[in-house]
């Protein structure tokens, strides 16, 4: 399974770049969000 159909390995790796950068970008509010909260109190 490691690595017997790399078209499938790469379709995969594709289709999660995107959530993965989603998912980045929401990590990266919540703390500027609650740094900014957190300076302002």
């Amino acid at each position: 399974m490691n690595s017997e159909n790399p078209i499938q390995k790469a379709g995969f790796e594709r289709a999660t770049s995107p959530v993965v950068g989603v998912v980045l970008l929401f990590v990266m509010t919540v703390v500027l969000a609650t740094v900014i909260g957190t300076a302002i109190v």
